[in-house]
């Protein structure tokens, strides 16, 4: 009887040690998918990010230029500059110092206090350029899009 007990027990220990085995060799399996997955889209991305196209200095130093005018122009309320800066889809409405925009939306003028202004990013994307600011936790986008060689304020967004 003794025998008995001793051969099943050693057949559980046996089975036990097979079954973890297997488990085991699943899991690095799975591992080695989920890496391959992870490695095939690490290298979409860095076709993705190799294809976009880059922003020359240029047009970096117009349109953040463009930002600062903008932004002294709203301070200052010069409407007659602020129409020659914005496209077609932008009109100004002058008793509410507010930009209106195609789409309904409208941004009332900014009152930016140069101290505390940092700028944060540059974007180019569908021939759109979008600067961005910050004033403490407020951000600032402008969006310009060029016609004629003239980069125009398309949009002004914050938060």
């Amino acid at each position: 009887m003794k025998k008995i007990r001793i051969a099943f027990i050693v057949l559980f220990i046996l089975a036990g040690c097979s079954n973890k085995e297997d488990t085991n060799q699943q899991t690095s399996n799975d591992n080695e998918s989920k890496l391959n997955v992870l490695i095939q889209q690490n290298e979409e991305l860095k076709k993705q990010l190799e294809e976009r196209p880059n922003l020359p200095s240029t047009q970096l130093k117009e349109t953040l230029n463009l930002s600062i005018r903008i932004i002294q122009a709203m301070n200052n309320l010069d409407f007659n500059y602020l129409e020659t800066v914005i496209d077609s889809n932008v009109a100004i409405d002058h008793e509410k110092k507010a930009f209106i925009f195609e789409n309904g939306y409208e941004q009332n003028f900014l009152n930016v206090d140069y101290s505390i202004l940092e700028y944060r990013f540059h974007h180019l994307e569908n021939n759109v350029i979008t600067v961005g600011f910050g004033q403490h936790n407020i951000a600032i986008y402008f969006e310009f899009s060029q016609k004629d060689g003239q980069y125009l304020l398309n949009s002004l967004i914050t938060n």
